[in-house]
């Protein structure tokens, strides 16, 4: 059985504490409220970032070789790592802004383990899609 990464039920309360701070006049659990959406953003768009990278990379190969393939490989992956990096940021804030509202971490994994934050995103992609409301 793999790792649990995401915490789904803490990501739940830690909307729900900030909600009704935000609703109480806290103008801070505003801005948190915010970061948090950017924050969940950065992990589906690494999700994408990978898939397009992917496909980018599988094109790129059938199509150039030489000096031309390695530009199209380093190029991908050099975006890849940009959205790796902000995910990794981002799971270590939502951590910290979940122990600020006095809620269990939203990602159980290590952000020095890259790994677990690849999987981390996959898994909160998976779930939020599982957990739809339409």
């Amino acid at each position: 059985m793999e790792k649990k990464l995401f915490d789904f039920e803490a990501y739940e309360q830690l909307i729900a504490k900030m909600a009704a701070a935000a609703k109480a006049g806290d103008s801070d659990a505003e801005l948190d409220l915010d970061a948090f959406e950017k924050a969940m953003a950065s992990f589906h768009e690494y999700v994408s970032a990978v898939g397009m990278s992917e496909a980018q990379i599988r094109m790129a190969q059938a199509r150039l070789d030489g000096a031309a393939l390695r530009d199209a490989v380093a190029e991908s992956d050099a975006m890849r790592h940009v959205h790796h990096e902000a995910a990794i940021a981002n799971a270590a804030m939502l951590n910290r802004m979940a122990a600020a509202y006095g809620v269990g971490p939203i990602f159980l994994g290590d952000t020095a383990e890259r790994l677990e934050v690849a999987a981390f995103c996959m898994e909160v992609t998976d779930e939020l899609f599982r957990q739809r409301r339409i």
